[in-house]
């Protein structure tokens, strides 16, 4: 993985921040160090808000070095995944995630529901409490 940034306004070249071998990435255990790469699946039992963090050490010219991280979500790694590879099982796993996402969303438009008949249930409560 490659990771540049190169100026807007005064265009002084590509700095290259990382460039690193996710092959190389551990999972964090306590601090960091430099030199290292890090990654971490952060809300692995939520698939909505699962997300893969890429940390390493990087040098710039802001007055010191910094622990950087790149946040990628598993919507952005799919889409990715889906714009780098073709064929006939990529498209079928494509579809799966997709029926994934849809069954997702059903079971939150269901919980939503739910929720708004108990909250419509403690109204009629409610007003029946306080009327003679």
């Amino acid at each position: 993985m490659r990771i540049t940034v190169r100026g807007w306004g005064r265009d002084l070249g590509e700095t290259e921040i990382m460039n690193a071998s996710l092959d190389e990435a551990v999972a964090p255990e306590g601090s960091y160090s430099r030199g290292k790469v890090y990654k971490k699946v952060q809300n692995p039992e939520s698939r909505r808000r699962t997300s893969l963090r890429i940390s390493t050490g990087t040098e710039v010219r802001l007055g010191g070095t910094y622990l950087m991280h790149v946040d990628l979500s598993r919507k952005e790694i799919a889409q990715l995944f889906f714009e780098t590879h073709n064929g006939s099982m990529v498209r079928m796993f494509k579809a799966f995630i997709e029926e994934e996402d849809a069954e997702d969303r059903a079971e939150m438009l269901q919980k939503l529901a739910q929720m708004d008949e108990r909250r419509r249930q403690r109204m009629i409560d409610v007003k029946s409490e306080v009327a003679p």
